[in-house]
């Protein structure tokens, strides 16, 4: 219960700060991502899936997924996740 009260009570600046001292980070979707990910060469259009693949080479990002289209590269890092 003092979990959930806390998480609500939670405000940006704290957030923020939380984010700041962690492992987590942020990965902006910006026109350099949008570029990219016209530039890659997916054996499909899905443009989600360009922006996922574009952000993980632009970050140097390892790409968790469980679609199979996007194992093959050697423009970014892959993770199964079944």
């Amino acid at each position: 219960m003092f979990l959930r009260f806390f998480i609500v009570e939670l405000h940006l600046l704290d957030l923020v700060i939380l984010m700041k001292d962690s492992i987590v980070k942020e990965a902006s979707l910006n026109y350099e991502v949008l570029i990219q990910s016209r530039m890659l060469d997916l054996s499909h259009e899905d443009p989600a899936d360009h922006f996922f693949t574009a952000t993980a080479v632009l970050y140097k990002l390892t790409l968790v997924t469980a679609d199979e289209r996007l194992m093959v590269s050697d423009r970014y890092d892959v993770l199964l996740n079944k």
